[in-house]
Order: C-alpha cells, then sequence, then structure tokens
C-alpha cells in the first residue's frame, strides 16, 4: 500500500515545476491539453505491462504454483458473500468510514488549495510556486514508503496488528497537527516546513488506514469495505473543499489550516474508539 501510494505523490512532485514551465512557455491552453493526454500514456503502459498472473511472462512456474497453491483452501473456508448493507452492520466498517471522513480532507485541502494559499497567503509567484510546491508531495512519499514499511516491520518484531497499526496510525495524525503551527507563524519558509509535516503525517497514517479493510475482514469483502471507505474520505473532502472557498472568501486561511489540524486527532479517536481492537478474523467481529 506504501509503495502504491508512493505513486501519486510521484506525480504530485512531477506535476507543478511542469505545468508552471508549460504555463509560462506556451499558455494555459497548451497545458491544460498536454496535462490531458497523459491519461492515454498510462492507459498505453497498462494495456502493455498489465497481465493477469496465468499469462505474466515474469512470473515462473514455481511462484505461479504458490500464488495458486492455498487458493483451494482459502475458497473452501470462504464466508458466504456479504451486501454493503450487512457491511454497514459492522462498527469496524463504519470506523474507518468515519475515520477517513474526518481526516482524508486534510490531504485534499493541501492537494487543492496549495498553489493557492502560497500565492495569496505567502506571496509566492508563479515560478516560486513551480520550484517549491512540489517539496511537500516529496515528504508525503517518504512518509507513503515509511510508514507502510514501518508498520509491516513492528508485525516482523512481533508487535500485533492492533499495535503495530495504531502506533503508525497515531505519529501520523499527531504529525498532521503541524497545520497548526503552519497556520499561525508568519514566516512563509517555516509554514512550509510544518505543511511539508502535514503531507508526510496524512501518508503514513493513510497506508496503515487503508490496509485495514484487510485487517478486519476476509478477502471476499475487503474491496466493498475499502470502497466504503473511499466514498466517506470523498464526501468529507467535497464538504471541506467547498467550505474553504466560503471561509477564505470571508475570513482567511488561518481558521481552515486550524481545523486542518484538529481533524485527524478527530479522525483518529473514531478509528480506535469505535473500531475497537484490530481483528485479523472476520468471526471475532460483533455487529
Amino acid at each position: 500500500m506504501g509503495i502504491f501510494n508512493s505513486g501519486v505523490c510521484i506525480g504530485s512532485i512531477i506535476a507543478p515545476p511542469l505545468i508552471v514551465w508549460l504555463q509560462i512557455r506556451f499558455g494555459w491552453q497548451a497545458t491544460f491539453l498536454v496535462t490531458g493526454t497523459l491519461g492515454f500514456f498510462w492507459l498505453a503502459l497498462w494495456l502493455v505491462f498489465y497481465r493477469t498472473p496465468d499469462k505474466h511472462p515474469a512470473i515462473t512456474a514455481e511462484e505461479y504454483a504458490l500464488i495458486k497453491g492455498e487458493q483451494p483452501a482459502a475458497s473452501s473456508q470462504r464466508k458466504p458473500a456479504i451486501s454493503w448493507l450487512q457491511l454497514l452492520r459492522y462498527r469496524q466498517t463504519w470506523a474507518i468510514v468515519l475515520a477517513r471522513f474526518f481526516t482524508d480532507p486534510v490531504w485534499w485541502l493541501y492537494i487543492t488549495w496549495l498553489p493557492l494559499y502560497l500565492y495569496n497567503a505567502r506571496g509566492f509567484d508563479l515560478k516560486k510556486i513551480g520550484m517549491f510546491a512540489w517539496v511537500p508531495f516529496l515528504t508525503a512519499d517518504a512518509g507513503s514508503l515509511l510508514g507502510g514499511w514501518l508498520s509491516g516491520r513492528l508485525i516482523t518484531k512481533g508487535w500485533t496488528t492492533d499495535r503495530a497499526r495504531k502506533t503508525v496510525v497515531l505519529c501520523g495524525a499527531f504529525l498532521m497537527t503541524a497545520g497548526i503551527p503552519a497556520a499561525l507563524t508568519s514566516d512563509a519558509t517555516v509554514a512550509f516546513l510544518f505543511i511539508s509535516l502535514v503531507t508526510f503525517g496524512f501518508q503514513s497514517w493513510i497506508n496503515n488506514v487503508q490496509t485495514l479493510p484487510s485487517d478486519y475482514f476476509p478477502e471476499s469483502t475487503v474491496a466493498s469495505v475499502a470502497g466504503l471507505g473511499g466514498v466517506g474520505a470523498g464526501i468529507g473532502a467535497i464538504l471541506y473543499v467547498l467550505t474553504t472557498g466560503w471561509v477564505v472568501d470571508h475570513f482567511s486561511y488561518t481558521p481552515v489550516l486550524l481545523v486542518a489540524g484538529l481533524l485527524p486527532i478527530l479522525g483518529t479517536a473514531v478509528l480506535f474508539i469505535v473500531g475497537g481492537r484490530i481483528q485479523p478474523v472476520f468471526s471475532g467481529l460483533e455487529p
């Protein structure tokens, strides 16, 4: 999950200098055309490289046998299909949905508003935005990889899944409170460094929260629970991004950043209280 999410951060690292360069050199129309066609390059790479295990040329016969080896046994123990409505009867599902509802808006706040914030509130011109706006996403990339690696490392050291995941999640939530001093400082460089801590903390947080569906539920329901978590994240992000525009127009960015510094604490508290102990066995859950 950490490696997967690092791809999102890599794109955000490349985007600011690339978009600003295109804008300065060729204008906004060319910028839209270039960025709009990048999806077709991704599609071409997907069509060329993606293969299922039975058709992938890089998988050896031994690796394929290992992948397929445990599936018959797993199939015999598989639970009946569970609908979304049934999944919503479990407090663990709501823990994931609500945690992401409260916390994911922090990431989308900076994804959506960071360039404009740097321009309006911190005096960055377009060139400075292109030169520096990628830095918080570089730290986010580091947080993504480190957060994913650390919880797995702790588990291999003998920690329970519950303790390992919650330790990294709690550390990530604490780092996201750096948005509070970022809002209060008058120094643009210091604010920028605090924002970089926020993005580092969020990615270490989200990697472990996105892994919880597979910690709580069997493989037949993991995608559904993860999808419900994404719905919670999307609704929270929509509401917060829209609210940000109104607050900035009527007040400033300061209240927005202050609230964003507190939301991860709320989201993490909900996750721990509602979700309870992370149980790897579905039969151990109570609706």
